[in-house]
C-alpha cells in the first residue's frame, strides 16, 4: 500500500514539475518574443527618426 502511494505521489510530482517547466519556458519564450518585437518596434522607430532627420537637413 505504501510502495503505490509513493507511486503515486512521485507521479503526481513528476507531472507538477513538469507543467511548471513546461509554463516556465513558454513564459520564457513569450518574454523572448516580446523582447524581439521591442528590439524590431525600436530600429522601425530609428529609421523613421533617422529618414525624417535626413529630410530635415539636420544630422
Amino acid at each position: 500500500m505504501i510502495v503505490v502511494c509513493l507511486f503515486v505521489w512521485k507521479e503526481i510530482l513528476k507531472k507538477t514539475v513538469i507543467c511548471k517547466l513546461s509554463h516556465y519556458l513558454l513564459l520564457k519564450q513569450q518574454q523572448v518574443i516580446i523582447l524581439k518585437k521591442i528590439k524590431i518596434i525600436s530600429q522601425l522607430t530609428q529609421a523613421q527618426n533617422d529618414s525624417s532627420k535626413k529630410r530635415q537637413g539636420t544630422y
